[in-house]
């Protein structure tokens, strides 16, 4: 049986010559595909494939780019850096509340001289509660500040828009700051008494 390939291409003029019926050998021929031709397509796809995947991740960012990322940063770096400084002195005047609390709960009621000063044990109370709430206050705000920091960075790193979110967060921080300085305020007013002028 002849095999029907279509080796030329066919004039109009030279259809009228072949038969009606072609053989399924020739009518199917263009269609079939060698096996080193299919793999090369396969790993044409695959290739194309990779590179949309490629065209999916992010860019690194330039050292432009991190520069004005730092640039930005500078703000709430040095926001961080005065939130520390001022948790140090809060720890330090509780420590000294604590040591003053201490030391009155240490006198006898048989010591006449000095029983009359723990009657400031329930203000120093009062002063350590302040002390605390505006301590609990600053490390919120140095979180929050630090998660502004953290937060440019990644949006850059992936090119996501990020001036809401760090905005939130920065009046958020300073929202807490100034709860903290508002409770420091307040224990100032009641720190120095008589009775801490006499010992």
């Amino acid at each position: 049986m002849p095999r029907c390939l279509p080796a030329k291409p066919v004039l109009q003029s030279q259809r009228s010559d072949l038969p009606d019926q072609d053989c399924a050998e020739g009518r199917h021929a263009q269609y079939l595909v060698h096996p080193a031709h299919s793999r090369h397509l396969r790993k044409l796809e695959n290739r194309a494939k990779m590179e949309n995947v490629v065209q999916l991740i992010p860019i690194t960012p330039s050292i432009d780019q991190l520069a004005r990322i730092i640039g930005n940063v500078a703000a709430p770096a040095f926001l961080l850096g005065a939130v520390a400084s001022f948790i140090s002195v809060l720890v330090s005047r509780i420590n000294r509340v604590v040591d003053r609390a201490q030391f009155l709960h240490g006198i006898t009621d048989g010591d006449a001289s000095k029983a009359y000063l723990k009657t400031d044990i329930p203000r120093l109370r009062h002063r350590a509660s302040l002390l605390n709430r505006s301590l609990f206050c600053s490390i919120l705000s140095a979180i929050l500040t630090a998660l502004i920091i953290i937060v440019a960075f990644i949006s850059a790193l992936f090119n996501v828009a990020h001036e809401y979110g760090v905005a939130m967060l920065f009046m958020a921080a300073l929202l807490m700051f100034c709860a903290s300085l508002i409770d420091l305020a307040r224990e100032t007013r009641i720190a120095l008494h008589d009775n801490d002028l006499r010992m």
